[in-house]
């Protein structure tokens, strides 16, 4: 099952606000790059409603990993928007499941 538009949104932002509150270890850019995403009204992201498959559906995003869906591709390259390309480990850790890396 996949989250519609509106959850998918809701997702983003709380990865960014859990990013924003300190300790989490993700990068500025990251953190941009989800902001980009959601003031430009990204439609076309899928992300399944299971917490783990949520969490590496964002990382394979931030990633820029080519599995993504052509729509998608197509509409950050439209929108002028490009993923950071690389994740840390505690970036990653905070996007699968939102925890803080100490």
């Amino acid at each position: 099952e996949q989250l519609g538009k509106e959850q998918v949104r809701a997702a983003l932002f709380c990865r960014v606000v859990h990013a924003m509150a300190g300790k989490s270890g993700v990068r500025a850019c990251v953190v941009e790059f989800l902001v980009e995403l959601l003031n430009q009204d990204v439609s076309s992201i899928t992300l399944p409603a299971d917490e783990l498959g949520m969490g590496t559906a964002m990382a394979n995003l931030v990633l820029g990993d080519a599995s993504m869906a052509p729509a998608l591709k197509e509409e950050l390259a439209s929108k002028g928007i490009t993923a950071p390309g690389s994740l840390t480990e505690s970036e990653v850790a905070a996007l699968l499941n939102g925890s803080a890396q100490d």
